[in-house]
């Protein structure tokens, strides 16, 4: 089977690692149509099955077919598998740049963040798995700063759509000179499904949480054993900072509990929570704290966009209307589906995921369709941010508009546009500092920038009053 060859005795732009899994599939189209776009001149698939993924990438990237004028054609395919160090450190060393796109990232994420600590290679991936971030911070930070690379997790739509937002409201206001003091985001999204590695994410923190419950209530004697095993581990990082400072960390908690149960926002009236707020929160206040305007923000995030009119009594019988809704269908499916979970949980877990990769609704279809056939365009990330100055005096807002659906199409889009951002601080001479948010290592009017040459439509403006 003969491939391209990638250029001799020079690393690529760009790895794509876990290129057969769908955020890596859709990656691969995004770079065959659109590399250029980002300066990004060379490009392999990375995967543990080459014959799968030239099975699923298919020949159009790796073998035949004409190039599109934005796009470049895929290097040699790597063979690399989470669980061979060798073969993890090899694929780092061939590139500038590795995006990591298999999840979960608890179970297959650690051995390449190491690899490319131990290459020097920067790293990006699409995880919002927050704590093992966090961990992998504590394990690695320290290496990777000594390397001067960037390790920047989190960079798809968990989380950088609602960080660039806020931090370039508190910008807006800083050039008025004014402090942001309150700000919220609202996140509208169309079309999409969710990827398999974040439904296999969500279902491994739910028999993860399961353990934890019976491992206290049925065995005593587990879970003290388990305790002294995971203390050894906390001891052996003890006074090792994670991503997410100590600061950010007990705002985000502050903010997430009056996120999820309080409903009515002093800005924008009555609104749901956004469902990726646990996610984004301590991201959002980590790069507040870095960039210096943590002090005295106050976040929340909120979901879609709240008819605020005197009608809807301020999008009071909206809300009341959805949560009457949630607790109905809620009232119907968790008394059947959380003892089953707890008795077979790993049944229930594959019933789960098999009805999903089912596609009802044909939704995973349709949103594949349009990426892996040209990378077109196939919903909508749309996320508004409004922010209040410290003095009243000011409100900022942005607007983050992206012609494609979040879990796929965008997530693509954003972790490349990170990777293509840091590509270009390379080629100026800049080095990385270790693990950071994607906002802060880049800076958000930079990244801005590049997420316009990437087609993605950002405005801003502040006002004196809402």
């Amino acid at each position: 089977m003969a491939m391209a060859a990638s250029k001799i005795g020079s690393k690529l732009d760009v790895v794509v690692f876990g290129a057969t899994g769908d955020t890596g599939r859709c990656c691969c189209h995004y770079l065959f149509n659109n590399a250029k776009r980002l300066n990004i001149a060379s490009w392999a698939p990375a995967a543990r099955n080459l014959s799968k993924l030239q099975k699923l990438v298919g020949d159009a990237i790796t073998q035949q077919g004409d190039v599109p004028t934005d796009g470049v054609r895929s290097s040699t395919p790597i063979c690399a598998d989470s669980t061979d160090y060798a073969s993890m450190l090899a694929m780092a060393r061939s590139a500038k740049m590795i995006v990591a796109c298999a999840g979960p990232f608890a179970l297959y994420g650690e051995n390449v963040i190491r690899a490319c600590v131990e290459a020097g290679t920067d790293y990006v991936d699409i995880t919002g798995e927050t704590p093992w971030v966090n961990l992998m911070a504590k394990k690695y930070n320290e290496s990777a700063k000594s390397k001067s690379i960037s390790i920047l997790s989190q960079s798809a739509y968990d989380s950088v759509p609602s960080d660039i937002t806020i931090a370039l409201c508190a910008a807006a206001l800083k050039a008025q000179n004014e402090t942001i003091t309150f700000a919220e985001t609202h996140h509208a999204l169309k079309g999409g499904a969710m990827p398999t590695g974040t439904l296999k994410t969500l279902l491994k923190a739910l028999r993860d949480a399961r353990a934890k419950v019976l491992s206290t209530l049925i065995s005593y004697q587990f879970a003290v054993t388990k305790s002294a095993e995971e203390t050894q581990s906390r001891e052996s990082l003890r006074g090792k900072a994670g991503l997410v400072p100590k600061m950010a960390a007990k705002a985000s908690s502050r903010d997430l509990r009056w996120n999820m149960l309080w409903p009515r926002s002093p800005i924008s009236g009555w609104t749901l929570p956004g469902f990726m707020a646990a996610v984004n929160m301590p991201i959002v206040h980590t790069t507040a704290q870095c960039l210096g305007y943590g002090d005295s923000l106050v976040y929340r995030e909120r979901s879609g966009n709240n008819d605020v009119t005197a009608l809807s009594g301020y999008g009071f019988v909206s809300v009341v209307g959805k949560l009457v809704g949630l607790t109905l269908l809620g009232a119907v499916i968790m008394p059947l589906l959380v003892p089953a979970f707890l008795l077979f949980p790993d049944r229930v877990s594959g019933a789960i995921e098999n009805w999903l990769e089912s596609d009802p609704g044909n939704a995973k279809a349709k949103a594949f369709a349009r990426l892996l056939k040209g990378f077109r365009s196939n919903g909508e990330t749309k996320v508004t941010a409004i922010a209040a100055s410290e003095s009243g005096k000011a409100f900022a807002e942005v607007e983050f508009v992206c012609a494609y659906d979040a879990g796929l199409g965008f997530t693509v889009l954003s972790a490349l546009t990170v990777a293509a951002a840091v590509l270009e601080k390379r080629r100026r001479g800049e080095g990385g500092n270790g693990f950071e948010t994607a906002v802060v290592a880049v800076g958000p009017h930079m990244l801005k920038e590049w997420y316009e040459k990437a087609g993605v439509v950002i405005q801003s403006q502040v006002r004196a009053k809402l």
